[in-house]
């Protein structure tokens, strides 16, 4: 049995000789509230768009209602925190942004998140606890039956927040970990200097399988790393890439200033995943393949595709690579 159920559903024994007193609707509000505060472990669901998705942290997400209130969501299990985070367009190529709460650790624990939480003006809190359970109730209230009203800065104090000089620096969220986390494009530099000692051992029958067992990302470090040795060599590598292009999603580059096409020098930005959509400086749209990227290059008379995951490396592929065959 959870524990909103324990407190919302006493009944009297009756075994008992003197039936026990029935705890009044405050009584019961107020015991779920401490209940919640003193949980062990909770999950919260974080912010898509202030994710870090190449480390793996983010920052509790906010929700707004209908009529503007503000609440911070909580939840009891990682499953129901990540459905509410998917619903809220939390994915991010697979990415679950779900974060854990755990009173053992010094930064992100459910109390210190409150806290913040009250003193950045959040207005209420949802619990959601097994079964479909709901509490929600005024954060500051919460805080209040808690004993931790006094624990949070006021706004006045949170606006002159400075250390050693005058600058103001904003509470904010501590970083916190998502749950699971793997960053598959990332290539570090022990795995960049392995695959091209690899490559440069490479018999060239075997190019075509070499390339074909690496990741996009491995494949478009390498060109910027043959590029520095042979442009020949180089561009044999790109038609390679490309062809291997066929099968793998791929999202147009888009300026996020006007909503338009973003291109660089001429070139227009292709990417092979969106996860790093929020954090790069451009954001990125579905293409239904590299036929309709082609069109684009086309229809804007561009120089060709700068192929990247929008964060890390980034290889351009001009036109006499991209258009084979009179394309």
């Amino acid at each position: 049995m959870s524990i909103l159920s324990k407190i919302f559903g006493n009944k009297p024994s009756g075994e008992t000789a003197q039936e026990p007193r029935r705890l009044s609707a405050q009584e019961k509000s107020e015991g779920a509230a401490r209940a919640i505060y003193a949980k062990d472990k909770v999950y919260v669901p974080l912010s898509a768009m202030q994710a870090d998705v190449s480390e793996g942290t983010g920052i509790p997400y906010i929700g707004r209602l209908k009529d503007g209130r503000t609440v911070l969501y909580v939840f009891e299990s990682y499953e129901a925190a990540r459905a509410f985070s998917d619903g809220q367009d939390g994915a991010l190529d697979g990415i679950a942004l779900v974060g854990a709460l755990d009173k053992a650790d010094q930064f992100n624990n459910l109390s210190n998140v409150l806290r913040v939480a009250h003193s950045l003006g959040i207005q209420l809190m949802e619990y959601r606890g097994q079964d479909g359970e709901h509490f929600e109730c005024a954060l500051s209230w919460l805080m209040r039956v808690n004993g931790a009203d006094g624990m949070a800065a006021s706004r006045e104090k949170m606006e002159a927040l400075s250390i050693g000089t005058d600058a103001k620096l904003p509470l904010q969220f501590h970083p916190i970990a998502i749950v699971g986390f793997s960053n598959p494009y990332k290539v570090t530099p022990a795995r960049a200097e392995e695959l091209f000692k690899q490559f440069t051992d490479v018999e060239d029958e075997e190019l075509l399988n070499f390339f074909a067992g690496n990741t996009p990302q491995e494949n478009v470090l390498l060109i910027g790393l043959v590029e520095k040795y042979s442009a020949d060599l180089a561009k044999s590598v790109k038609y390679i890439v490309w062809n291997q292009l066929a099968e793998q999603p791929l999202f147009v580059g888009i300026n996020r200033k006007d909503g338009g096409l973003y291109a660089r020098d001429g070139y227009l930005y292709l990417f092979y995943t969106d996860r790093f959509q929020h954090m790069g400086p451009v954001g990125c749209h579905p293409v239904s393949g590299k036929e309709a990227a082609l069109d684009l290059v086309r229809r804007h008379e561009l120089k060709g595709i700068a192929l990247t995951d929008g964060l890390h490396n980034m290889a351009r592929f001009e036109n006499d690579v991209i258009f084979q065959d009179g394309e």
